[in-house]
């Protein structure tokens, strides 16, 4: 999007924005760094014009949660609850990564907003059509929400380099490696190769996991 200096704003229509606007330009720019004066230079508009349609930042982030789980996408015609979950879990991974600082907010989140409420509903009674107890369903999908956010928050982290250039992953594998000895060198050197490798195939491995116990689940 075109940044608009104060010059452009001084003829013509003013710009139009909306709360949705507002949070979309929120999403774009990143929930975990995003400012009020952020938003209102992307928008090409003035800082105080933002507060006709929301409160503070707060209510902005709260926006951009709903607005971005909005976008989740759901295979609705899934007949296979395996294929439905994974489904499920990889539009969740993929939401996080094109929206940086989504899934450490969600994280910290102390309110959920309706889309948030209603994805779960809508998850939990699709597990409980294909044999699932309502019980049963609500920990399986509550299980994969948390550890793919969790995931995705840490290693999001991990990759934001510091001052000098350095990622955490840096030093999180030096310190690993400087620990190592002859009993746990093994272990180390997975560790090592996991935190040099790609995020998503780990995850997925953690993911594989959580369907192998919900198949215990729907057996027993």
């Amino acid at each position: 999007m075109t940044i608009k200096h104060k010059s452009d704003l001084s003829v013509g229509r003013p710009a139009r924005i909306s709360r949705e606007t507002i949070a979309e330009a929120a999403l774009t720019l990143g929930l975990d760094k995003v400012t009020l004066k952020k938003i209102a230079i992307h928008l090409g508009v003035d800082h105080s014009s933002l507060y006709r349609h929301v409160k503070n930042r707060e209510e902005i982030i709260y926006s951009a949660f709903d607005l971005a789980i909005c976008q989740l996408s759901l295979d609705n015609t899934a007949t296979d609850w395996r294929a439905y979950l994974h489904h499920l879990a990889c539009s969740l991974w993929e939401l996080y990564a094109k929206y940086q600082g989504l899934a450490s907010t969600i994280r910290a989140a102390d309110r959920t907003p309706p889309a948030a409420i209603r994805l779960f509903s809508t998850t939990c009674y699709k597990l409980e059509g294909m044999g699932f107890s309502a019980e049963d369903a609500a920990l399986i999908i509550d299980s994969i929400i948390d550890m793919t956010t969790d995931s995705a928050s840490t290693w999001q982290q991990l990759l934001i380099p510091n001052k000098q250039g350095q990622k955490a992953t840096e030093r999180l594998s030096h310190s690993w490696q400087i620990a190592s000895n002859s009993r746990t060198a093994k272990h180390v050197e997975y560790v090592i190769s996991i935190i040099s490798g790609e995020p998503k195939q780990w995850w997925l491995k953690k993911l594989t996991l959580l369907l192998a116990g919900a198949e215990t689940m729907r057996q027993g």
